[in-house]
């Protein structure tokens, strides 16, 4: 975040004459690196400190000087317990007189930092596979290319591998855990966020509709600060129902029927990915009943 008295978390860093390590994963611990490997990452950093930095500007405009100078001063003390230069026990004093209020809101500043820096991270896994393509070089490990590349190198017939697959079955699970369960906001903003930093990848400064993308980030990460990442009110089955269904349009509708798709093209199998999902599965008997109605209802509105 944008500092006012100390260096912020990551440009210090990028700043330091070694590159062959790179501090910008503390306080977790320095990396050893090679120099290719430091350049490889400086993009996701360079969104890391704008995603940073405009949640900074943030928290100074709606929260004040003070609190921003409080989430400074306890980013840069929990490196120095990370370095082992003070203990745990001084980090937390600075917080005993501190009122829920503002510990509340230093929390927030974190937790917001954590999510914005994943959505860097998950666009950086974008830009490095796009490179690897562009560059023509093999399919990556753990890729179903690079599994066609590699049952291709080896002395087994293709009837073999069809007739293991056949029977084989890959099926990604929602699982169902309180702590996914986030307001909708909060997941709706994650996902434009992450648009319009995959928009700044080529270099765009404006979206499809005109708008300027920095300026929309500015707008989203404060709609961000002022949503309660939970639901302050208690969670129902069908909240959890809610939630885990969100992620079928933002992914498996999408996904799992180009994966299919290849596989059958390829190989001949059919249906070899299907989606999971363990909502309300482990709830008493008459949750569960409420569970089937309230899906029965969703699959009744979708129908119509």
């Amino acid at each position: 975040m944008r500092p006012v008295t100390t260096p912020p978390i990551l440009d210090g860093m990028a700043q330091t004459s070694s590159r062959d390590t790179d501090n910008s994963l503390a306080p977790f611990g320095a990396v050893q690196r090679t120099r290719t490997g430091w350049d490889a990452t400086e993009p996701m950093r360079d969104d890391i400190r704008l995603l940073g930095a405009i949640l900074g500007d943030t928290i100074r405009e709606q929260n004040g000087e003070e609190i921003l100078n409080l989430v400074e001063r306890a980013r840069v003390e929990s490196f120095r317990v990370r370095r082992s230069e003070i203990d745990r026990a001084e980090l937390a004093r600075m917080f005993d007189r501190i009122d829920t209020d503002t510990a509340i809101q230093v929390i927030r500043a974190f937790t917001d930092f954590a999510l914005l820096a994943n959505v860097a991270e998950d666009i950086h896994r974008e830009r490095r596979r796009a490179i690897h393509v562009a560059a023509g070089e093999p399919p990556q490990n753990s890729t179903l290319a690079a599994t066609y590349a590699k049952l291709d190198s080896v002395d087994i017939d293709s009837d073999a591998v069809v007739d293991v697959l056949a029977d084989a079955l890959v099926a990604p699970v929602i699982t169902a855990h309180p702590t996914e369960t986030r307001r909708r906001t909060i997941f709706e903003t994650q996902n434009r966020i992450t648009e319009l930093m995959r928009a700044r990848i080529p270099g765009t400064t404006r979206t499809v509709g005109g708008a300027d993308v920095e300026l929309e980030l500015r707008r989203h990460i404060l709609r961000l600060w002022q949503t309660a990442l939970i639901r302050l009110s208690r969670l129902r089955i069908t909240d959890e129902i809610d939630s885990g269904l969100r992620y079928y349009p933002g992914a498996f509708l999408e996904v799992i029927p180009a994966i299919n798709a290849e596989v059958f093209e390829v190989l001949g199998v059919e249906a070899s990915v299907k989606s999971r999902t363990s909502l309300g599965g482990t709830a008493p008997a008459n949750v569960k009943r409420e569970a089937k109605r309230w899906l029965a209802r969703l699959a009744k509105e979708a129908a119509t």
